[in-house]
């Protein structure tokens, strides 16, 4: 029966992959995870407390009129933009006006200097773009003004206090704009009274110096049609000079545009270079508001953030002057005096067909005029003139009062709707969510280091890894076991689990010698047991393997061959002294040397105590000779061998095997060190070399875990290497012996501990 060799290909990251990691290291992930959170609680009490308050105001937008009338423009609020609220409220007037708002109101209502003091102590007014938040939400009407402070009633008043200072600034400034409309009113009211008392002296001086004669009733309202056509021809005549000379000067500024715009195109305003410079002052005030709480005012970084401040400052008053340079054309601009200069060009020929049309009309008026003597014409426009002047004057006269008695009604454009209420409960430190983020990123950093650490270790930890490093086969693995186990099986007690492990391993054996050409496994063979380094458990899988070996009927030496650490002694409760030491010493016989042990069939020759280097105890010829005197004296010959990646011994050893056991322990050496020493053992021998695997996780659960279920024992695992036909390999001695019925089983479990 040949033994096929299975090699499995290496697995995917998978969502198990990634959990067996992170159990592996969990004492990692503990730490990592413990670390995120004590630095999150650390934090958590670093962090000032700040109290939130949040104001409104609403923006009044003026009704619209028929006609901009001085009444209007005293009753209704300017027109000004959110963005140019937020820009008012954000500059450092505004912060200077906060500042002397609260002196004002503390000295009007008579309270202490210390609260003032507090006020200048805690500099509200230098850290107000870092303190103060404004908003426009959703582009409506509404602006709010939020604060954060330490102090919860600071930060409400000082949120009330912004909206009632910005208010009364806008209701200045619109106080200032009925000032200025009430006295240019006046100016013009005190010029129309000189105008019309000039006008009635001019009538009334002419009519005393001329005889006036009666004038028929027709000819007077011919006379007076005359005289409006003749005033409406002037003033259409004005009109289309002003019109021409404006076409003419547009056609100038459109020509010069689009010259600027094509030789110069960087030429025209920056409007949208201000967003983008109100944004980085903006960004730049927080930075410096952040750096003055960790260091002072005089560090390099401050500074340095002072003069960027202090540039950018500069350039976005440079584009705001520029945008409001007029004589800088944009596209838009151009765009929209091409529209204008088409507009006034209609206008311009419509006003011109109106004068020819009144001018014709006043010709032939002045016509039928003919013969009507001169005096009483000029009488009439004197007359005609001095009724216009009183006229306006009244007109005048009657707004400016107007004006006088609604004064008081003049107020700014915006209004406050909801005042800051003292808030309660700090916004920061948000305790519940620097928990949930801390724990969050602890948790990251906890699976990325076990990941990393995961990749970055090379150490074998389960069969199939075994598998896929050798191309040998896997004779049997023994699952982790719990420490009392452990210590059980070391005292040489029958576990149920072990019993079917060691036993599956003895017939995977017998059936990797015959698929090397062995044809009797079982007689005269000599077995080398050895692994990659010590503590992977080849002693323990020696002294069990040998006990099945016996157990199955052939007789058996075991040597202990690991004259440094022997453990053959501690293994069979034994205190033998004397051994294979002594023998190749000379101090002893091999007969004398060979001792029984607790299981019939089954001889044992142990390490003794060396008188020089083991390495060069077993390269003596002597060594080669109580191999082949062992040979023929038993069935099976196991040589418990040192660690090959640390002596020589288990090399020097190899030649005289028919068979190498190497024996490995899940998660002890790793792959680079594995693969050296199997070289080197397949160096020093061409026989067929096997592997057990010692402490191998429970990967997979096999049928005949439940056919051995009347040992009251979980499901074992054991990794058999299938043969041609898929079955198990069955040769003489594969079916292990039942248990005697006065051993006692114990439940096998994941845990391990000590040394398998």
């Amino acid at each position: 029966m040949e033994y096929v060799e299975q090699m499995d290909q290496p697995s995917e990251l998978s969502a198990k992959s990634v959990a067996i990691a992170v159990w592996r290291r969990k004492w990692i992930v503990m730490i990592v995870v413990a670390a995120a959170l004590a630095a999150t609680h650390y934090i958590t009490q670093r962090q000032p407390r700040l109290y939130r308050a949040t104001a409104q105001m609403m923006l009044l937008q003026p009704a619209p009129t028929a006609a901009n009338s001085p009444e209007a423009l005293l009753s209704s609020p300017a027109t000004e933009s959110a963005e140019t609220q937020l820009s008012l409220l954000r500059s450092d007037g505004m912060a200077w006006r906060v500042l002397a708002w609260l002196k004002n109101d503390a000295f009007n209502k008579g309270q202490s200097q210390d609260r003032l003091g507090m006020i200048n102590k805690n500099k509200l007014w230098r850290d107000f773009q870092s303190i103060v938040k404004f908003a426009n939400p959703d582009n409506t009407n509404i602006i709010t003004v939020t604060v954060s402070h330490e102090n919860p009633e600071i930060a409400s008043e000082l949120a009330n206090v912004i909206c009632l200072a910005f208010a009364d600034w806008k209701k200045e400034l619109a106080q200032e704009r009925v000032q200025k409309i009430m006295a240019n009113l006046e100016v013009r009211a005190r010029r129309a009274r000189e105008q019309m008392l000039e006008d009635e002296r001019l009538q009334l001086q002419h009519s005393r110096s001329s005889r006036m004669i009666d004038i028929p009733a027709e000819k007077q309202a011919l006379m007076q049609n005359f005289l409006a056509k003749d005033a409406e021809v002037e003033t259409l005549r004005q009109e289309v000079i002003a019109q021409r000379e404006r076409v003419k000067r547009m056609s100038q500024q459109l020509q010069q545009a689009d010259q600027s715009l094509r030789s110069a195109p960087s030429s025209a305003r920056p409007n949208e270079q201000i967003a983008y410079l109100q944004q980085e002052l903006n960004r730049l005030e927080t930075e410096r508001a952040r750096l003055t709480v960790r260091f002072a005012s005089e560090h390099p970084d401050v500074k340095t953030i002072d003069a960027q401040i202090l540039d950018v400052k500069g350039r976005l008053a440079k584009a705001m002057s520029d945008s409001l340079d007029y004589r800088r054309p944009t596209v838009q601009s151009q765009e929209y005096l091409y529209n204008e200069y088409k507009s006034t060009q209609t206008m311009l020929a419509f006003n011109e067909a109106k004068l020819r049309a009144a001018m014709a009309m006043r010709d032939q008026l002045r016509e039928q005029l003919k013969g009507l003597p001169v005096p009483a014409m000029q009488n009439t426009r004197l007359s005609r003139e001095a009724e216009i002047s009183s006229s306006l004057y009244s007109s005048i006269q009657a707004t400016l009062n107007a004006a006088r008695l609604n004064a008081d009604i003049a107020f700014g454009n915006v209004q406050l709707t909801a005042y800051a209420v003292t808030p309660e409960v700090p916004f920061q430190p948000n305790v519940t969510r620097n928990w949930l983020l801390g724990g969050a990123i602890g948790l990251a950093m906890a699976l990325m280091t076990a990941l990393l650490l995961d990749q970055a270790d090379r150490r074998v930890r389960s069969v199939r890894e075994v598998r896929r490093l050798v191309s040998g086969p896997v004779i049997g693995a023994l699952p982790a076991l719990k420490r009392s186990q452990l210590q059980s099986l070391q005292r040489g007690e029958l576990l149920p689990v072990a019993t079917e492990v060691y036993g599956m391993a003895r017939a995977n054996l017998a059936a990797a010698m015959r698929s090397h050409g062995i044809q009797d496994p079982w007689h005269k063979r000599v077995i080398l047991v050895t692994s990659a380094l010590p503590g992977e458990g080849k002693s323990l899988t020696s002294a069990h393997l040998a006990r099945s070996i016996a157990r199955s009927g052939r007789s058996v030496i075991l040597v202990d061959a690991d004259m440094r650490r022997p453990v053959q002694n501690e293994l069979f409760g034994t205190d033998e002294p004397i051994g294979l030491a002594d023998v190749l010493s000379k101090r002893l016989s091999l007969n004398e040397a060979v001792v029984t042990s607790d299981t019939s069939d089954l001889w044992i020759l142990h390490s003794g105590k060396p008188d020089r280097n083991p390495t060069e105890l077993i390269a003596l010829p002597e060594m080669a000779e109580i191999v082949n005197q062992l040979r023929n004296e038993v069935d099976v010959v196991l040589i418990d061998a040192p660690a090959c990646a640390v002596v020589a011994d288990a090399l020097l050893l190899a030649p005289h095997a028919d068979a190498v056991l190497y024996v490995i322990s899940a998660g002890h050496a790793n792959e680079e060190l594995i693969r050296e020493t199997v070289n080197y053992i397949r160096t020093a021998t061409t026989k067929p070399i096997v592997y057990f695997v010692n402490r191998s996780p429970r990967e997979a659960h096999h049928p005949y875990g439940k056919y051995y279920s009347y040992y009251s024992a979980p499901e074992v695992v054991v990794d058999v290497t299938t043969t041609e036909n898929g079955a198990s390999p069955a040769s003489e001695g594969s079916v292990s012996e039942s248990q005697p019925s006065d051993v006692k089983p114990e439940p096998v479990g994941p845990e391990s501990g000590g040394r398998a």
